[in-house]
């Protein structure tokens, strides 16, 4: 008997394991996936109930201006084109606006509806990868479950909270993938039409304007003339209406049209990809590459793969196509988010791209190089299971203390400036007593120092000054905010 033969035919343990876990029944997959959500869910309301104050800061003084003189229902359009640093608040904007009016500026309710587009955009991550990669749930989409449900964006949900530069266009883009696999007719045109229009006009959702434009190019290779033609003209029309009054703002300062030396661009998006698995020590600099190396590789891959197939491969079925295009158009637009942000931040050194609110759009290429990965799980199933393990060891323990860390941190930091301004209605008095207990000395007196908008909002009884609403919760659990800080 050749026993040779038989060993040689025998998978390897690795293998059983891969098999085991790939073929877990629903009766086990389905309650860890509901269990793993329904934690997810606590931890990211939970610190949006924790950390979200009803007071306004940063940004938040410069985009709410058009509140200042009385909410008129005409001021919708003006919210939709409203410039806020190189891009426009948009389509998010111009739904929150009358919000803030009606809840007299609850800048909380503001937190909890952006926690809320999180989990509709999980879900739509969730539908998308059930209509690209056929078949029932699996033990794999917990790492889907883990990066879109995570609260690695905390700034945009609780510090400050702005739905417009990155959450409300990441649900865009993933009704845009969803839609993009409708079968081809007007209604499909139609609504991919005004998908073009909001969310180029929505923060960094423009950063789907080549990819779209390669779609239009694809459309016409494949001879669909009339598709093609709507995404171009929706295009054209799209920057045509985003050009007028615009005009170009970069919010950093020491920014240079071209840098010096250009790799600084490559390195700065390198590090933003790294800070996606946290997987750094913020004094060593060596340390803001290697998984960013891994990750932007593998995205460049997915795309360049996708291309590949497009272009070689035309008479594959339109299912295969649809899979290709979604692919490219996740991960292409990720990779031009991040050129983008280099671009206007690179002169702020590589500490800059270590940014929580930058991280949101960078999970669509995280979904690209997950449905890659799935897709050819017969081949590529060893890389499954680590990239699981991977996102549960960044997800589970670095992430939830860093957001809690910061959340705890800036909430004090609000608190205590309020606090001062309450004893005096004096903004400079509150200053002082910021920087009197802030160790870490990062105040910026611009981010809450506006003396005639505060009088405005006590005048009015709005956010903080309004006797109805909660200022914040945290005030049950740390009654010494200006301690927290120290």
């Amino acid at each position: 008997m050749d026993f040779s033969a038989q060993f040689e035919n025998e998978p390897s343990a690795t293998e059983r394991l891969f098999t085991r876990l790939d073929t877990l029944p629903q009766r086990i997959v389905v309650p860890l996936l509901g269990i793993l959500g329904f934690l997810l869910w606590v931890r990211l309301f939970g610190f949006t109930w924790l950390f979200s104050v009803n007071m306004p800061f940063s940004d938040q003084w410069s985009f709410l201006s058009p509140l200042y003189d009385g909410f008129q229902w005409g001021d919708i359009p003006s919210a939709f084109f409203y410039q806020h640093g190189p891009h426009r608040q948009g389509l998010s904007f111009a739904l929150l606006l009358p919000i803030y009016a009606i809840s007299d500026w609850n800048v909380r309710l503001d937190s909890f509806i952006i926690a809320l587009i999180c989990i509709l955009c999980g879900f739509l991550a969730l539908r998308l990868r059930r209509r690209l990669i056929p078949g029932a749930p699996m033990l794999w989409d917990a790492s889907l479950l883990l990066a879109f449900w995570g609260v690695n964006f905390f700034e945009t949900i609780y510090i400050t909270p702005n739905a417009s530069h990155s959450i409300f266009p990441l649900l865009l883009i993933l009704i845009f993938a969803n839609v993009w696999l409708w079968q081809s007719g007007w209604q499909r045109n139609i609504v991919l039409f005004i998908l073009i229009f909001v969310t180029i006009f929505t923060g960094f959702g423009l950063s789907i304007i080549p990819i779209v434009f390669i779609l239009a190019v694809f459309q016409w290779m494949r001879k669909q003339w009339l598709d093609g033609l709507v995404l171009l003209i929706g295009l054209v029309v799209t920057i045509a209406a985003f050009s007028l009054n615009y005009q170009f703002q970069v919010s950093a300062e020491g920014f240079q049209v071209i840098q010096p030396n250009p790799l600084n661009y490559l390195l700065f998006v390198i590090s933003m990809f790294n800070y996606f698995f946290l997987f750094f020590l913020p004094r060593y600099t060596f340390s803001y590459f290697p998984m960013g190396v891994v990750f932007i590789s593998a995205v460049i891959g997915v795309s360049l793969l996708s291309v590949y197939q497009l272009v070689r491969q035309p008479k594959q079925s339109a299912e295969k196509v649809r899979f290709w295009e979604v692919l490219l158009l996740l991960a292409g637009t990720s990779l031009t988010y991040t050129g983008l942000t280099a671009y206007g931040r690179v002169q702020l050194g590589l500490n800059a791209a270590n940014v929580s609110r930058y991280m949101a759009l960078l999970l669509p290429a995280f979904a690209a190089v997950y449905f890659a990965l799935l897709h050819f799980r017969e081949r590529l199933n060893p890389f499954l299971l680590p990239l699981l393990l991977v996102v549960m060891c960044v997800r589970i323990v670095p992430e939830t203390y860093l957001a809690y860390k910061n959340g705890l941190y800036y909430s004090s930091f609000k608190l205590c400036w309020f606090e001062g301004y309450q004893l005096q209605s004096n903004v400079t008095d509150a200053n002082q007593r910021v920087e009197e207990s802030d160790t870490k000395d990062v105040f910026q007196e611009k981010w809450l120092a506006y003396p005639a908008r505060w009088d405005y909002l006590a005048s009015q009884q709005d956010g903080p000054f309004d006797p109805q609403m909660d200022l914040t919760s945290l005030e049950q659990w740390y009654p010494q905010p200006c301690e927290m800080l120290k």
